[in-house]
């Protein structure tokens, strides 16, 4: 299994459904609650001129009806690399964004 689909996987246990998003295009009908995610950029990490590390970092957000929704806690408790960036509130819906690194 690859890297990607573990990540995929732990997102769909802390929703406890499977409206998990990766890069969806706009033509996708999402359900929700749901986890939104995509690529957007690239950790590498250099030792002596040679790269030592290379870690995908992932823009990731939570939609939820749940202004005080548990799963904005349990991400944060889930993953190891990740940060809390913004809340933003949109057509009734709550979005949590994080920055992943995995």
């Amino acid at each position: 299994m690859s890297r990607r689909q573990n990540l995929n996987d732990g997102f769909k246990r802390i929703l406890g459904n499977e409206n998990v998003y990766f890069q969806p295009p706009e033509t996708v009908k999402i359900k929700y609650d749901a986890i939104i995610y995509k690529l957007s950029d690239l950790d590498v990490t250099y030792a002596d001129n040679i790269k030592y590390k290379m870690m995908n970092c992932y823009e990731v957000v939570l939609l939820t009806k749940d202004p005080t929704s548990d799963k904005v806690k349990k991400m944060l408790d889930t993953f190891y690399n990740i940060r809390f960036i913004r809340y933003y509130a949109s057509n009734n819906l709550n979005h949590y964004v994080y920055k992943l690194y995995y």
